[in-house]
């Protein structure tokens, strides 16, 4: 692994629950309509590849996204159960591993915030951020509100604001 990630311990083998099980549901980018059937999935997954060294789990593929990732639209209220019965489902298996938010797209700090806003907190252990910046690397454009872009690299430190102020200065963001 390369890049900022590296120091925060994010591990090398991942896996991501990015789509519902077709055995669950049958169109996959719906969200699980039984929390339930995802976490036994998440459980039984983690128990298989955990002899493998997979380590890590995002969960889900850009929860936030208004593209169709999860259907039939962003809610962080609905995002924030699934990690809820997600995270002990895996945790349960392999105790070390590491359960990730899954992939906010651009740095989506708000969503974080209210997936927080939902009791969230402790159901996660780090985010992954897909930036897909706009700018160049070390150009950092202002959003109207004076801060840091979500559509540029630098907008990920307003995600590192959100887990601070939330008391999870220790989860990594990458």
């Amino acid at each position: 692994m390369r890049g900022p990630a590296r120091p925060y311990g994010l591990p090398q083998i991942r896996a991501s629950l990015s789509e519902t099980p077709r055995a669950i549901r049958v169109w996959v980018h719906y969200r699980p309509e039984r929390l339930e059937d995802y976490a036994d999935f998440a459980h039984e997954l983690a128990r298989r590849v955990k002899p493998r060294g997979v380590n890590a789990f995002q969960l889900w593929n850009e929860p936030d996204h208004r593209s169709g990732t999860w259907l039939p639209g962003p809610d962080p209220q609905a995002y924030a159960g699934l990690l809820k019965f997600a995270y002990p489902a895996i945790k349960t298996v392999n105790a070390t591993a590491r359960v990730l938010v899954g992939g906010l797209v651009n740095s989506n700090y708000e969503f974080l915030q209210d997936i927080y806003d939902h009791g969230s907190g402790r159901y996660f252990d780090g985010i992954a951020n897909h930036v897909y910046s706009q700018y160049p690397p070390k150009t950092c454009p202002l959003a109207s509100d004076g801060q840091a872009s979500r559509h540029a690299l630098c907008g990920i430190s307003r995600v590192r604001k959100v887990l601070n102020r939330n008391g999870d200065a220790h989860k990594p963001n990458g």
